[in-house]
């Protein structure tokens, strides 16, 4: 199929040369006298300009376009237009230069544009690139394929063309051609949205991610381009493509919204217990994400296999899990407590259930002192809340102190036990958490654990109590979290100034934090005493 020249050009070269059309003797005899000397040389010269144009006369105007100016610019553009596989080349190897201005790149793209539409053009940026990218190697060639794809912007028809066959590429890593695909799916046109559903069961999980991570930015930037992918996408899920329908659903998931028709499909694969995992969790998602009420209740058998009791698969307790999370609370907690899955064998599963669905304090306290799993032992004391029996406030701070004293070898578990004091509030939980505040013998950690259960649970008694743990330290780590902790204190007295400003006002790492704890509530460093 020959090149399609640009029609200013086929004008200018029928201006300047003679009719293709035999005239007869009349015509001649009639035209004769009109034509200057000058005319005959003249025509000729440009018709043989555009015969025996080859690729080192294209890279000659190739540099004119880049260096020259005036009527010499426009008559090499020109000739490019007219020859674009030439062009084509000759602009291709000039771009691989590094010295190119941003103003002389700009004119080879404006060429690029004017060519785009030629299938020889296109199989030479093909070419072109690809042989740019096979001369490097590990993560110059992702850097030279981002650099790529922001030029194929402004080859005008042929980007779709060069960026498909890029994509398509086998013998370039899956990284390589991840940008490519991006591309294909920014210049795919909006009624040609339903070819690249197909291409969502791809095995390269690198490329299948490419794909569906712009499918989602085109869905959500382009109402035509929605309507027809939605339409095929909804056909490949009544036909029950196992490869196709979790990328659908998740593309459906990271959409602001999505068609009811396809939330209800999802819930009803996510119930089937013959559909693939990957299926399954992702409907899971998407009802979690856009579902009413009504459908993310129907998740609610989901939870129920997972019962310890039928001793459910690994898979089975994921998708529980998942389910769980999609619940509103009241149907969270039901949920856990008809299946029992605060007796879960999976860890994360059981440390779910036991905040859907809190134990008692005593049989929480129980469950903390024996349960072999740190996220479990932590996830029931997060269910106690006051007001606390005496019992419950010192169990609490068993757990809370330092290892070697008895407490819970785990952070995670004294953190939580340090909370439900706070929740527990009172004279003598406040008395528990001050004491671990301010022992130079806890961790670092827990210390700074007790200093923010102190101020947001504690009131003035708590913030008085931090003031004091900063004022007698000398640790660096413990100051700069005692200082960032007084940041969110409800307002800036007197001694708090003082304290955080002796802080800022001294070397160390902590006069940073401390900057930052002054500028939270409004002062400037230049206002601490020792400044002025």
């Amino acid at each position: 199929m020959p090149p399609a020249v640009p029609r200013a050009v086929i004008c200018a070269v029928l201006a300047a040369a003679p009719s293709a059309r035999a005239p007869g003797p009349d015509a001649a005899a009639t035209n004769a006298p009109k034509v200057s000397s000058h005319a005959a040389p003249q025509a000729t010269a440009a018709t043989n300009v555009v015969a025996d144009y080859d690729r080192d006369a294209a890279s000659r105007d190739v540099e004119t376009v880049l260096s020259g100016g005036g009527l010499d610019l426009l008559r090499a553009r020109g000739r490019l237009r007219a020859a674009p596989e030439l062009a084509a080349e000759a602009v291709a190897a000039r771009l691989e230069d590094p010295k190119l201005s941003g103003a002389q790149r700009g004119r080879l793209l404006a060429i690029l544009a004017d060519l785009g539409g030629a299938e020889g053009a296109t199989k030479v940026f093909v070419r072109a690139y690809r042989g740019r990218l096979a001369e490097l190697a590990g993560g110059r060639q992702v850097d030279e394929a981002l650099a790529i794809r922001a030029r194929l912007r402004h080859l005008g028809p042929a980007r779709l063309a060069v960026a498909t066959a890029l994509a398509a590429d086998a013998e370039l890593p899956a990284e390589v051609r991840a940008p490519f695909v991006a591309e294909l799916v920014a210049a795919l046109p909006a009624d040609r949205a339903g070819e690249l559903v197909p291409h969502l069961r791809t095995a390269d999980p690198v490329l299948r991610g490419a794909l569906r991570r712009a499918t989602v930015r085109r869905l959500r930037a382009d109402p035509a381009f929605r309507t027809v992918w939605t339409d095929a996408a909804q056909a490949a899920m009544t036909h029950g493509d196992p490869k196709i329908a979790p990328q659908v659903l998740q593309i459906h998931a990271a959409l602001p919204e999505a068609p009811e028709a396809t939330v209800d499909r999802a819930a009803t694969l996510a119930r089937d217990p013959d559909q693939p995992f990957s299926t399954r969790i992702a409907a899971i998602w998407l009802v979690a994400r856009h579902g009413t009420h009504a459908q993310r209740r129907a998740l609610v058998p989901v939870v129920h296999a997972a019962a310890p009791t039928g001793r459910p698969t690994v898979a089975a307790e994921r998708l529980a899990l998942a389910a769980l999370s999609a619940l509103s609370e009241d149907d969270a907690a039901a949920a856990v407590r008809t299946a029992d899955l605060r007796r879960a064998h999976d860890p994360e599963l059981a440390a779910a259930a036991l905040r859907a669905a809190p134990l008692p304090p005593q049989d929480a306290l129980d469950r903390a002192r024996v349960d072999p799993w740190p996220a479990v032992r932590a996830a029931a004391l997060s269910g106690i809340s006051g007001p606390c029996s005496r019992a419950t406030v010192r169990s609490l701070g068993r757990i809370a102190r330092p290892p070697w004293r008895g407490g819970d070898p785990e952070d995670v578990v004294a953190r939580a036990a340090l909370r439900a004091l706070g929740r527990c509030s009172g004279h003598r939980a406040f008395r528990i958490v001050r004491r671990i505040l301010m022992d130079d013998a806890a961790p670092t950690l827990r210390r700074s654990d007790a200093a923010r259960v102190a101020l947001e649970a504690f009131g003035a008694e708590g913030r008085d109590a931090v003031l004091d743990a900063l004022d007698r330290t000398t640790h660096p780590a413990f100051t700069a979290d005692l200082v960032s902790v007084l940041a969110a204190a409800p307002s800036a007295t007197p001694r708090l100034v003082a304290s955080v400003c002796a802080v800022a006002t001294r070397p160390g790492p902590a006069a940073l934090a401390a900057r930052r704890t002054l500028a939270a509530h409004g002062i400037a460093p230049a206002r601490c005493p020792a400044t002025r």
